[in-house]
């Protein structure tokens, strides 16, 4: 532009109709022309601005540096063709503006022309969008989950928000185009291909999913969520990105586990008491009675010659009538578990007597037993009567389902506080977990639910109380009894019981001492309760080895603890007469 003046009337006709106001300003920075706009914006008449100072027209604030800038333009330099800046009204109050200046030629003399509009809406709605902003990230942040938009493979995270640290451990940046992690890789592997078979359904269908899965934290717990998202479509219905919100239900699980697990403690205590009324009906109605038929075929049987086939009917009979006394016997002892005399004991020397109880069953069946305990003495606080009823119970069950060669392993371990907090709430201080775990054929997926239910079983003998009562008696100590089996590769039951916080006064029992010099068994130090069994399992003649140094050491220091007051002069341990009521 060489001459601002020479465009004429039509030009000028442009310049004052335009929405933009417009200045022309000398080298001494004094209007020499506004046109009406420029008027109106700042609150002047148009004629009042000539021969105002530029600098009297913008804010004390941005005056150097849009002076600075005008003197650039004076001299021919290069600047931005728009910037913000602020300029002032009549009455002081401030405008912002959009503003650009150019080097002109006003009658002869260079002169800068500065063009502007008013950007007072815009930035009334700048900051109401900041406002928003704010709002959003407050709301997010507070929001308790992560909010997140990610590509279309739920996985590679363009954005998450602050929550996702309480959530999975991680920072946000660490998921943003999986720089660290891969937020698939987080979901547990057991609910990943539920997970994306789901979101693929839901997309294909354009509508939003609802999910509950488990994922893995950065300390490697696992905690369960709850996601509800959807995917973003453009017009033409092309998959853009996915966005969601994703939050830690472990506690209402939790929550929902123990109505579960109360409902079934409600609807079991409800069976248990007609199990009880029909045990009590039934010793009186048939077990006594029972007893009388089998004393009379009994003795009938000895009259009879070795040859006599009618030895094989009555040898049937017998068997048959044993069978009934034993289910009679375990509905008692079903309806016979509330009352119990907890008292502190060490776990591994419990689990030490009812394995030796059990090795000539197993060593009849074929069966190995193996132990895996830990050497430091762990305390609980337990009913010993219910324990070997309970732990016998898994032992029996195990043995059953195994056939020759095969192995029952007993093991014991602390749990950390990460794996308690994990699996169950509740428990006060430090939990053991001990299994009973077999090689066996396992147990269908189907029927894990139903393992604990009174008279469920799968054998072709069996009352179906063994594993109800031992779920009972651990359940009525303060403990949890979990199953975990599939089909073909064996089944482990794992009891979670609360540590005790004192010391009995003995410790572990070793495994191994020298042979008694009486019986010449150097399986144990306990070689006369091997003995007791083998006897009353029918494996062996009784050998009497009450002399035996190593018993009468242990019978003082070990068993006069363990024995109940009404039989602790009996030399026979009273939990072998409790394992053979089982």
């Amino acid at each position: 532009m060489q001459d601002f003046a020479s465009f004429g009337s039509n030009y000028r006709a442009l310049v004052e109709s335009s929405i933009e106001g417009m200045l022309v300003a000398d080298v001494n920075a004094r209007i020499i022309y506004a046109n009406p706009p420029a008027g109106r914006i700042l609150n002047y008449a148009k004629e009042e601005l000539f021969n105002l100072e530029l600098s009297s027209l913008v804010f004390p604030g941005q005056r150097a540096e849009t002076l600075r800038k005008f003197q650039d333009n004076l001299r021919g330099l290069k600047t931005p063709e728009q910037h913000e800046t602020l300029f002032k009204d009549r009455q002081g109050e401030c405008i912002p503006v959009l503003l650009s200046m150019e080097k002109v030629y006003w009658q002869n003399g260079p002169c800068v022309f500065l063009a502007f509009y008013d950007i007072t809406e815009r930035k009334m709605a700048e900051e109401e969008l900041r406002d928003n902003e704010r709002k959003f990230v407050n709301l997010i942040s507070n929001l308790p989950g992560m909010v997140y938009r990610c590509r279309r493979d739920h996985d590679s995270m363009l954005f998450v928000s602050a929550g996702v640290k309480d959530l999975t451990g991680f920072l946000p940046e660490d998921l943003i185009e999986r720089r660290f992690v891969s937020y698939a890789g987080l979901i547990h592997p057991d609910d990943r291909g539920r997970v994306h078979r789901v979101i693929n359904q839901c997309l294909g269908n354009q509508r939003p999913w609802r999910l509950e899965y488990r994922i893995q934290q950065k300390n490697k717990n696992e905690c369960w969520v709850w996601e509800q998202g959807g995917g973003v479509f453009d017009t033409e219905g092309r998959l853009k990105h996915l966005e969601g919100f994703i939050t830690d239900i472990t506690e209402s699980k939790r929550t929902e586990e123990n109505l579960r697990r109360t409902e079934e403690r409600r609807t079991r205590a409800e069976q248990m008491a007609y199990v009880g009324e029909l045990a009590a009906r039934l010793n009186h109605e048939i077990k006594n009675p029972l007893a009388t038929i089998r004393t009379g075929l009994e003795l009938i049987n000895r009259g009879l010659n070795a040859n006599d086939e009618n030895r094989v009917i009555l040898d049937t009979v017998v068997s048959e009538i044993r069978n009934v006394n034993q289910l009679v016997s375990g509905l008692l002892s079903a309806a016979a578990i509330d009352h119990f005399q907890t008292k502190a004991v060490v776990l591994q020397n419990l689990v030490q007597e009812v394995a030796i109880s059990f090795e000539p069953l197993g060593r009849a069946q074929k069966v190995r037993l193996e132990m895996d305990n830990p050497d430091e003495p762990i305390v609980i606080s337990f009913d010993t009567k219910a324990f070997r009823r309970f732990f016998g119970n898994l032992v029996i069950n195990a043995f059953d389902v195994l056939e020759p060669g095969g192995v029952v392993r007993v093991s014991s371990c602390l749990m950390s506080d990460g794996e308690i907090d994990q699996l169950f709430t509740g428990f006060p201080g430090q939990v053991v977990a001990l299994s009973v775990s077999d090689n066996g054929p396992g147990i269908p997926r189907d029927q894990l639910d139903q393992v604990f239910l009174p008279f469920f079983t799968t054998k072709n003998k069996g009352t179906g109380l063994g594993l109800s009562i031992a779920h009972d008696i651990i359940e009525a100590q303060g403990g949890v009894l979990q199953v975990a089996s599939e089909a073909g590769s064996g089944a482990s039951f794992t009891a979670y019981l609360p540590v005790g916080d004192r010391p009995p006064c003995y410790t572990i029992l070793p495994e191994k001492k020298d042979a008694c010099h009486n019986c010449q068994v150097a399986d144990n130090d306990l070689c006369w309760l091997k003995h007791k069994a083998e006897c009353s399992f029918g494996l062996g003649g009784l050998r009497d080895c009450m002399d035996c140094p190593v018993y009468q050491r242990y019978n003082l220091n070990y068993y006069a603890a363990m024995l109940e007051p009404e039989v602790s002069k009996c030399k026979v341990p009273y939990f072998w007469w409790t394992m053979n009521s089982i």
